[in-house]
């Protein structure tokens, strides 16, 4: 027999065969390192006020109801000089306010008032209107009267009560207070 003769050229690659059934799942590997504290969440600082006046007030059409005392507050600026709130940031705010009216008998047995929310001094704004007409009764008739709306507020914005009209009743324990809630 003669010699083994040169290697002949490389054929063809075949066809892929199937692939075969999977394995078994391996061990569960050790737990990762912590990752970086995410950034701070998009709540928003608490801010809330309340104003008072417990004397008996006689308005006038175009008066904004007197607020001179000042209780707990945060992220407001309340000011009895123009008895109302100024507020420190943009936010949906509930705005709150509650009296007591009384009808002035010895005038007339009849009175009626309106008063609305009043924003950067716009009056206009009807949500929350307290209107009241009445006859008393009696001698004197108080008549508790309270209010409620949400309004959404600028930074900057001051927010106050504005008597629209006013006949022959006065108020007293008066609190207007204001809540940001969102």
């Amino acid at each position: 027999m003669g010699d083994t003769g040169l290697t002949g050229p490389t054929g063809l690659t075949g066809l892929t065969g199937a692939t075969g059934p999977p394995g078994l799942q391996g061990p569960q590997g050790e737990r990762g390192v912590q990752g970086v504290q995410g950034p701070p969440g998009s709540g928003f600082l608490p801010a809330y006020g309340t104003m008072y006046n417990f004397n008996v007030v006689a308005p006038s059409s175009g008066d904004y109801v007197i607020l001179n005392s000042i209780g707990p507050n945060n992220g407001t600026n309340p000011n009895s000089v123009v008895n109302g709130f100024t507020v420190d940031s943009a936010g949906i705010y509930m705005l709150a306010f509650n009296c007591n009216f009384s009808i002035n008998t010895a005038v007339m047995q009849s009175g009626s008032i309106v008063l609305r929310y009043s924003i950067n001094n716009d009056t206009t704004m009807n949500q929350g209107q307290i209107s009241l007409t009445a006859t008393a009764s009696g001698s004197i008739e108080s008549l508790p009267a309270a209010s409620s709306t949400i309004a959404s507020l600028n930074a900057g914005d001051t927010v106050k009560i504005f008597v629209i009209l006013v006949n022959n009743i006065t108020y007293s324990t008066s609190s207007f207070s204001i809540l940001r809630i969102a």
